[in-house]
Parts: structure tokens; sequence; C-alpha cells
């Protein structure tokens, strides 16, 4: 049986897939828009792509950490949610976001605690 969460889930596959496609490859001012894209498109679903975007990018999401810091600190909370996720995936280069990160560990959504955990999980090897 499909789930609403499960069409949900491959609409958003589809349209990240379908974006990835128009910006590929990505250099610093890409990286840089799609930022841009994540804090200030009118529609949530198109803001959350772009933050799955950006956990895609790994070493390349460099520039759209201030961004995912701002969403993880103000955002709605399915920004939020996608601002930790985002985080999570890219967590080797997340160093400086790591207040954020222990911040969020008291959000009130419990996925944003869980993947502000994950990331700083994945963090704790970068400290020795």
């Amino acid at each position: 049986m499909t789930t609403m969460e499960d069409t949900d889930f491959r609409q958003r596959e589809q349209e990240t897939a379908r974006y990835l496609a128009q910006i590929s490859p990505l250099d610093n001012n890409s990286v840089c828009e799609l930022a841009d894209k994540a804090l200030n498109d009118n529609d949530p679903l198109m803001r959350s792509i772009c933050f799955d975007i950006i956990g895609m990018l790994g070493e390349q999401a460099s520039p759209a950490l201030p961004a995912l810091v701002h969403t993880l600190r103000d955002g709605e909370t399915a920004l939020r949610i996608a601002a930790a996720r985002a985080l999570r995936n890219i967590a080797p280069i997340a160093q400086l976001c790591r207040p954020a990160l222990i911040q969020a560990l008291s959000d009130t959504s419990q996925k944003v605690r869980i993947y502000a955990s994950e990331a700083l999980e994945r963090l704790s090897p970068q400290m020795g």
C-alpha cells in the first residue's frame, strides 16, 4: 500500500533530480544561488528540495553552510528538518556548524533533534 508520505517522497525525489540536472555541475556561485533559493523561494517544497540537494553535494556544499545554520535556527519545522538532514549528510565539512547543531538538540521537532544528533555523531571523529 502506497502512503501519502511515499508519494510525497517520490515527487520530491523527481523534483530534486530535475533541479540537479538543470544546475549541474556546480561551482561556488551555483551553490550560493541554490542556498539563496533554499532561503527565499516562495514554495516550501522547493526550499526543502534545495536543502536536500545541498545535502548531496559533499564538500561542494561549504558555501551553503550559513544558509543551513540560519534555517536550522529560524526556519519553519519542515525546513529545519531539511537543514538538519543536509548538515547530517555533509557533516565532515560542517565543523563550524557544531554550535547550531548542539542548539538543535533541544528543537521542538523530534526529526530535527535526530538529524542534529546524527550530524554531531559524524562530526565527533573529526575532533581528534
